[in-house]
């Protein structure tokens, strides 16, 4: 899997080389290869935050200095799990544009989705996605070569989200309807409900450092 996803990154260079192979890192129309590494920390609903290192390999295409589409790989970034909600995943799509679009110093917004698959990058609802958002800086080094630095805010998948609330409700259906079979009354009832801080939190990050090489 590893090195099917990172052999279609490399033919995707050498498609769009012949035609950029004099562009560099501020042209109107560039290309570069990155790699970035850095930690990645989310919690699940009612647990303290997991912090682990991250590391991807991307791709990154530059148009009018301005816009930016990145497509982005990384064999350790999936979160996949029975009833856990999914802060992030391998494959990566996103779409910056570029706030600050100066030659030695660049500062971008950037947000995007999360899969297990290519076709779960187009797929909202599948059960694989997250999405991220936030934004970096790059720093021109020579032409060809820049140093970044990015943060992201981790946010679960519509579904994710969808079946974590659901998961809930059910399971406190289950225990007032036990309780009251009891013949006892039900106690704090809707307690520990789901909340937005649950699902958005500057806490949930991917906080990295990178190089990159524009061609």
């Amino acid at each position: 899997m590893t090195t099917r996803y990172a052999a279609a990154l490399f033919t995707c260079l050498l498609l769009i080389s012949p035609s950029a192979a004099l562009a560099d890192s501020h042209s109107l129309l560039t290309a570069g290869i990155g790699s970035n590494l850095g930690i990645s920390s989310f919690a699940q609903p009612g647990r303290a935050n997991a912090t682990a290192l991250t590391n991807e390999l991307s791709l990154r295409v530059k148009a009018l200095r301005v816009i930016g589409l990145e497509l982005a790989y990384s064999p350790t970034d999936n979160t996949m799990g029975r009833d856990t909600l999914v802060f992030q995943n391998s494959l990566r799509l996103s779409g910056l544009v570029y706030v600050v679009p100066t030659r030695y110093v660049s500062a971008y917004a950037k947000a995007g989705i999360e899969g297990g698959s290519l076709g779960a990058l187009f797929r909202v609802t599948d059960p694989s996605n997250s999405y991220h958002a936030g934004g970096g800086l790059d720093i021109e080094l020579t032409d060809h070569f820049t140093l970044g630095l990015e943060f992201l805010v981790l946010i679960p998948g519509y579904t994710s989200v969808e079946d974590h609330v659901v998961g809930y409700v059910e399971r406190e259906a289950v225990r007032v309807a036990g309780e009251l079979a009891q013949g006892r009354i039900p106690t704090d009832v809707g307690g520990n409900a789901p909340d937005t801080g649950d699902f958005l939190s500057a806490s949930n990050f991917r906080l990295t450092i990178g190089a990159r090489y524009y061609f």
